[in-house]
């Protein structure tokens, strides 16, 4: 058989469930402002991801851009490596036909120097012997 429910017993049960609905209320208004603080968090956050991938892709570039400006440094300074490879040679060039030059002169002056000595002993075999 059923059971019989008080009269006080269904009040009872009312003002529980009328309390219940009433919590349910706030916590379904604070469940509205955390979807509302969510929805705000979540934007920013697509935001900030929409940030950072623009930012990949400017470091992307800029990568890119540097490894160009490598690349040109590295053939300028390869060119430049080659010039002054070249422009040493003809300068090495360049001495080596001045050391010739001067070691002809060198030669020269030994020479000369070799005939003076000669013009100086003649002269002095010409000169009569002093007495005294």
């Amino acid at each position: 058989m059923a059971e019989v429910i008080d009269i006080e017993e269904l009040r009872r049960i009312g003002a529980t469930l009328r309390r219940m609905q009433a919590d349910q209320g706030t916590l379904l208004s604070r469940f509205d402002g955390v979807e509302r603080r969510l929805a705000i968090i979540e934007e920013r956050q697509a935001e900030v991801e929409a940030s950072v991938r623009a930012l990949g892709q400017d470091v992307a570039l800029l990568d890119r851009k540097l490894d160009v400006v490598v690349a040109l440094v590295r053939d300028d300074v390869a060119g430049l490596e080659r010039r002054m490879e070249a422009r040493f040679s003809e300068i090495d060039r360049k001495f080596d036909a001045i050391d010739r030059k001067f070691e002809a002169i060198d030669r020269k002056f030994e020479a000369m120097d070799r005939k003076f000595d000669a013009v100086l002993a003649a002269i002095a075999a010409l000169r009569p012997p002093t007495g005294g």
